[in-house]
Parts: structure tokens; C-alpha cells; sequence
């Protein structure tokens, strides 16, 4: 998030998943934190597609004290490769 429009849309974005009840996007550390109500349909997924959607460019998530990174299938070997249209977060 480049600025408070990038981070207007990433959080408009970020609201549509199930759950999720409050946003606070802040640019000059490019940090979304996200609070949401227990839902098994709002999962990691959800979320960093949100992010996606709302033009960012998130670099990793963390939940629970955990650091989760996103690995396209492009970006694996082909040994590692998952089933067609899946990723691996």
C-alpha cells in the first residue's frame, strides 16, 4: 500500500470476507490488521485473496503468532507442483 486510496481498497476488500468486523490499514508501516468474528468460511485464503483484490501486493500474513508467505504453483519445481489451480499458502 503506496498510499491511503491503495489502503481504502484493500480494506474495502478485506471487509467482504465472512467475519471479518473491523480493518485498520496503516500506510506508513504497509500493515492491515484485521479482526473478525469466529466463521469457518473466513479462512487465510480469504483473506490474502482480499488483499489481492483490493490492489495490494501482500508479502505475508500473520495469524496467531504465525508468519504465513504465499507460494505460487509458477514459482515451485515441478516435483513440489500441486494439483492444476491450486496454491499453497
Amino acid at each position: 500500500m503506496c498510499c491511503t486510496g491503495c489502503a481504502k481498497k484493500v480494506a474495502a476488500q478485506l471487509y467482504t470476507a465472512p467475519g471479518v468486523i473491523n480493518v485498520k490499514a496503516t500506510v506508513a508501516t504497509r500493515t492491515v490488521v484485521v479482526t473478525a468474528k469466529p466463521s469457518p468460511k473466513l479462512t487465510l485464503e480469504r483473506l490474502w485473496n482480499a488483499v489481492e483484490k483490493g490492489k495490494g501486493k501482500p508479502s505475508s500474513l500473520t495469524a496467531f503468532g504465525i508468519v504465513y508467505t504465499l507460494t505460487r504453483s509458477a514459482d515451485l519445481g515441478p516435483v513440489e507442483q500441486p494439483a492444476a489451480g491450486v496454491d499453497t499458502l
